[in-house]
Formats: structure tokens, sequence, C-alpha cells
């Protein structure tokens, strides 16, 4: 309903639109031209040779984190779980990311080369239910806690997807 109207009032004939649209298909279009090309010149093996050689890379975190902008905080909230306090009721009073903080701070499951490299490098050096010190980003003071981790799947466990996103890292390096 709300595209009809746009399209009654001429929006589909505005500038700033018309910009926007044409972007969207020039993004779709490398998109789609980067998939064709991995498609094409990246083979099974290449894919299977790739993922055993770098299998520990492809092991899966799934991690919760307090974001703030002052160390002091983050070291006082710090404290404050290593007195037994909730991590998840922290996150939720405290967490300035507002994508995680009403879920506790669930970021879910993550392999290296998703988050920022410090935050990596906490949340894959704790071991399941351990609290990281705080650790400094570009985004703020992290205090990080680790849920669960996954060992890498078997390559024939993997789906299209995954297979996918191996090819693109394949592609980017």
């Amino acid at each position: 309903v709300v595209f009809q109207e746009g399209l009654r009032q001429g929006l589909d004939k505005n500038k700033d639109v018309l910009a926007r649209l044409e972007e969207a298909k020039r993004e779709i279009m490398i998109n789609t031209m980067v998939e064709k090309i991995v498609n094409e010149k990246i083979g099974e093996e290449q894919v299977k040779k790739y993922y055993e050689d770098r299998k520990k890379d492809f092991k899966q975190v799934k991690a919760s984190h307090i974001l703030v902008n002052q160390e002091a905080q983050a070291k006082d909230i710090y404290k404050q779980l290593k007195g037994g306090a909730d991590f998840s009721e922290l996150a939720k009073k405290h967490s300035i990311d507002t994508g995680t903080k009403d879920n506790g701070g669930d970021l879910g499951y993550f392999t290296r080369g998703q988050m920022v490299e410090a935050f990596e490098e906490v949340a894959f050096s704790l071991k399941v239910s351990k609290i990281g010190e705080p650790v400094k980003t570009n985004f703020g003071y992290h205090i990080i806690k680790v849920l669960e981790v996954k060992d890498p799947k078997k390559f024939e466990e993997m789906t299209s997807v995954d297979i996918s996103n191996i090819k693109r890292r394949m592609l980017n390096e």
C-alpha cells in the first residue's frame, strides 16, 4: 500500500529516489558478478583445501557483551560481574549497543574475521562461561562473556551457504 502511494505521488520520478535506485542496481550487479566469478573460478576441491588448511579459523563462538564508553565504567561493571552480578541484567542496564542490549548482550555465533581484532582475541581465548577483562576497540570498552564454543564442521556437513561464505573469504584474500 505504501509503495503504491509512493508511485501515486510520483516518487518514482524523484531525482533522489532515482539516484538511490541506480546505486542499489549497481550494488546488485557487482554482487551478482562477484558470485558468478567466484562460482566459475573456484571449484569444490579448492574450497575444501582452503577450509582444511584454515579449519581452526572456522571455530564458532557464541558470546555476549556489554559495551560502554568509559574505561572506569567498564572496570566497575567487570568488578560487579566478578562479584556475582547477572551479566544479562547489567547488559540491559548499561550497554550502549542498542542492537544487543535488550537480549542481554547476546551476539550469537561468529567466526574469526567477523569482529574487530581486539574483540576476537578475547572472545576466542576465553573458556565457556568465562568473562574477559574489559577490552578497548574503536567502539568503546567491551566486557565479553563466552556462552558456547562450536568446533568447525566437517567439510561434508557444509551447507551451500557455508560454501558460499568460504568462497567469498577466498576472494577477499
